[in-house]
């Protein structure tokens, strides 16, 4: 195993014995798969702390990060474009979809970033609260969330995570304008009909 690799673990017990060691072992099944999840999750930390100080210097005067989520932007995948497996799998790789998602809310606008499947930041999008019409989730097995701004498309995240809900509660109760409605009847009705047509 690459030392480089254990190194992004961050053991505090990992020594050049222990190091040695596991390059001389064959390492299968499920403790193969802990160790890449370990190494994923740490880059993936590194590139969200890299990415929050330098968004950080462009944050205007009395502006202050509150909340972060990360989420996967559904809206991006075309099905047109996933024409065969390989097309899907080298678009991912390559950095071309950005289509996991980081939303920073401050207490004067919304950042939506574009990342790629380490989360190092790819396009960073900024929304005072002003120019969005509407936030709505679907709070249900997928964790929608459905973001209309002003004059463009509405865009759709999904998210495993629950932060996202003090993140919209601070929008909600804060008098910018935004219509926020948690788990929209009428949009958990029309998801139910295009499942069953579809």
């Amino acid at each position: 195993m690459d030392k480089k690799v254990l190194s992004l673990l961050n053991y505090e017990d990992t020594d050049a014995e222990s190091i040695e060691k596991s390059q001389n072992e064959f390492i299968v099944g499920y403790d193969a798969v802990k160790i890449e999840r370990r190494v994923k999750e740490k880059i993936i930390d590194n590139e969200m702390v890299k990415g929050i100080s330098r968004l950080q210097k462009h944050l205007e005067e009395n502006e202050r990060i509150l909340y972060k989520f990360k989420a996967f932007n559904i809206s991006v995948i075309d099905r047109r474009v996933l024409k065969t497996k390989e097309v899907a799998k080298s678009n991912l790789f390559n950095n071309e979809w950005g289509v996991n998602t980081v939303v920073v809310v401050t207490n004067k606008k919304m950042f939506v970033i574009r990342a790629n499947i380490f989360f190092e930041w790819l396009k960073i999008t900024a929304y005072d609260y002003k120019y969005i019409s509407y936030i709505k989730t679907i709070e249900d097995n997928t964790n929608l969330i459905f973001i209309k701004p002003k004059g463009s498309k509405r865009f759709i995240l999904q998210t495993d995570g629950k932060e996202y809900i003090d993140a919209i509660n601070f929008i909600k109760h804060n008098n910018f304008g935004v219509k926020v409605k948690f788990n929209s009847k009428f949009l958990k009705f029309k998801k139910s009909i295009l499942n069953w047509i579809g």
